[in-house]
């Protein structure tokens, strides 16, 4: 009986010192949280031009001297076709257009455009850039713009755009939607220089 208690106890004893030699495993390390891809922003609209007389000045990166203004009576259905730069009417030629509303690091909003367009013999020009302003009535845009496949050589080229247009009234009596008066008051219509024919007709 005596021996019975000698053995009990030294296995007791063996198994106690084999535990506290024996090392703690480490815990498994904790799963890599998942990163989920950034989403694309959605797809906006860019609002309406507020019907009126509105000037516009384009001017290209590089090029001397003060930009030339036009003035050009906008109703409904000539922002519909305005162009991007929003001196012509090739709007309905820039089928591939996305244009987000976004906030730059300052907060402040902003539209991101990217289109391209298929100009015919003119070629295909892509333009990447943004708005800043209020569109409806006064606005920045600038660009950089792309073309490349136009029959005229001198077309294919990169250039960086800055297109400044704000409303600056009503549309005197002596115009109508499309009318456009360039330096030196030549007077014409987009319409009548355009394929695309005004509502109605």
């Amino acid at each position: 009986m005596r021996s019975s208690y000698f053995i009990a106890a030294a296995v007791v004893a063996v198994t106690t010192l084999s535990g506290c030699g024996k090392k703690e495993e480490a815990p498994p390390p904790a799963p890599t949280p998942v990163v989920e891809a950034p989403k694309p922003p959605p797809m906006d609209t860019m609002p309406a031009r507020k019907p009126g007389l509105w000037e516009t000045a384009y001017s290209e990166e590089g090029s001397d001297g003060v930009a030339p203004v036009m003035k050009i009576c906008i109703d409904a259905e000539t922002d519909k076709h305005l162009g991007i730069t929003g001196n012509d009417l090739s709007g309905d030629k820039c089928t591939k257009t996305a244009v987000s509303r976004m906030e730059d690091e300052d907060g402040k909003p902003y539209w991101a455009m990217i289109a391209e367009c298929d100009m015919g013999s003119g070629g295909k020009t892509e333009i990447n850039g943004k708005f800043v302003g209020d569109y409806t009535s006064n606005y920045t845009f600038t660009a950089r713009s792309q073309t490349t496949g136009a029959a005229l050589e001198h077309m294919n080229r990169v250039v960086n755009i800055t297109v400044k247009s704000r409303r600056v009234g009503a549309c005197p009596a002596s115009m109508k939607g499309g009318d456009v008066i360039m330096p030196g008051d030549v007077k014409m219509n987009l319409f009548d220089m355009s394929v695309v024919p005004p509502e109605g007709q």
